[in-house]
């Protein structure tokens, strides 16, 4: 399942009137988990992580790989592209 709907069945095995609606962007983030374990498996809603009280941590190193070197790599290759 992808990570939203992850979150998702999490909220309605809560409170069954949860259930996004149709096109909903369902929101999460990513926390560290136990070694080796899935994505999937450390996705939590962002509220989850604020009442964590520290006890869960933002995984940065997702961030940084998955999001935020990508975005640079195609920012700086359009630099490129337009300098030559």
């Amino acid at each position: 399942m992808p990570a939203a709907a992850v979150v998702a069945s999490r909220a309605m095995a809560l409170d069954p009137r949860a259930e996004p609606r149709y096109a909903e962007r369902v929101p999460y983030v990513v926390v560290y988990g136990e070694p080796g374990s899935r994505l999937v498996d450390q996705v939590v809603a962002p509220h989850a992580l604020v009442e964590s009280r520290s006890r869960l941590r933002l995984h940065g190193q997702y961030y940084i790989t998955k999001q935020i070197i990508p975005a640079l790599e195609r920012v700086l290759s359009l630099n490129w592209y337009w300098s030559h």
